[in-house]
C-alpha cells in the first residue's frame, strides 16, 4: 500500500471547505487528494474526522442584545427636539448611543418625531427673530412690598401688583439680517454681474466678475426676474 501524503493543516483547511458547504470529493479536490484518500483519512487520523464534523455542525449564533427602541416614548422624541438639542443631546436623554439614533432614524415615525420637534425649535427662534426685527409690546409685571414687623423681625409682605405695558423698539440689526436671507435680491450686501465677451464661434469667453457694494441700509430696488 502506498503510503499516504498527510499534511499537518489539512484538518483546518478541511473544516474550513465543510463550512462552506462543499462535498466529500470537492473537498478532497481543493486539498489535493482522490475522495478515495479522503475516507481514508478519515478513517486513520481522528483529528481530520473531527474537522470535517465540526466543519459541518451548524454555528449557534449567540443572540444580540435585545433592541431598546419598542421602550423609546417617541413624544419624549419630539418634545427632546423642541429644545433645540443635539443628536448626542437625546441620544444621552434616551440613554441610548448616537449610533443607535441614528439607526433608529431608518424607521419614519422615529425621524417624523424628530424633524417635527426640531421644527417647532427652529419656528420658535424664527417667531423670536421677527418680533426683535418688527419690535412687540410685552408685560412688565412688578410688585411691591410693605415692611412690617413681626414676632421682632423685619419681613417683606407684598402689597401690590403693578402691570405695565411696554413696547420693545425694533432692532435694525435683527430686521437687515431678516430681509438679507429673505429678500437676497434687495438686501444683499454683494451683487456679482458677470460680462462675457463672444469669439468668433460666439461662446462667451474670458468671463469677468463685477461686484456691486450696497452702501446705506437699503440699495435701489431691484425686482427678481
Amino acid at each position: 500500500m502506498a503510503k499516504l501524503k498527510y499534511d499537518k493543516d489539512f484538518p483546518i483547511r478541511a473544516e474550513g471547505l465543510a463550512r462552506q458547504g462543499l462535498l466529500n470529493r470537492q473537498i478532497g479536490e481543493k486539498l489535493g487528494i482522490s475522495e478515495t484518500t479522503f475516507y481514508e483519512y478519515q478513517k486513520i487520523f481522528p483529528k481530520f474526522l473531527r474537522a470535517i464534523k465540526k466543519g459541518r455542525t451548524p454555528r449557534k449564533i449567540k443572540p444580540g442584545r435585545p433592541s431598546k427602541y419598542p421602550t423609546i416614548d417617541l413624544t419624549k422624541v419630539e418634545y427632546y427636539g423642541s429644545l433645540g438639542l443635539m443628536d448626542a443631546e437625546i441620544a444621552l436623554l434616551l440613554r441610548i448611543s448616537e449610533r443607535s439614533l441614528n439607526y433608529y432614524k431608518k424607521k419614519t415615525e422615529f425621524l417624523q418625531s424628530i424633524k417635527k420637534g426640531k421644527t417647532e425649535a427652529d419656528l420658535k427662534v424664527i417667531d423670536s427673530f421677527y418680533k426683535r426685527g418688527c419690535g412687540f409690546e410685552y408685560e412688565e409685571i412688578r410688585s411691591e412690598y410693605d415692611i412690617r414687623q413681626t414676632d421682632g423681625q423685619e419681613k417683606a409682605f407684598p402689597s401690590k401688583v403693578i402691570k405695565t405695558k411696554k413696547f420693545m423698539p425694533a432692532d435694525t440689526a435683527a430686521g437687515f439680517i431678516w430681509l438679507k436671507n429673505r429678500r437676497p435680491w434687495e438686501w444683499r450686501d454683494r451683487h456679482e454681474v458677470g460680462i462675457g465677451f463672444p469669439n468668433e464661434d460666439g461662446i462667451l469667453k474670458n468671463e469677468l466678475k463685477i461686484t456691486v457694494v450696497h452702501v446705506g441700509l437699503k440699495p435701489k430696488e431691484v425686482k427678481p426676474e
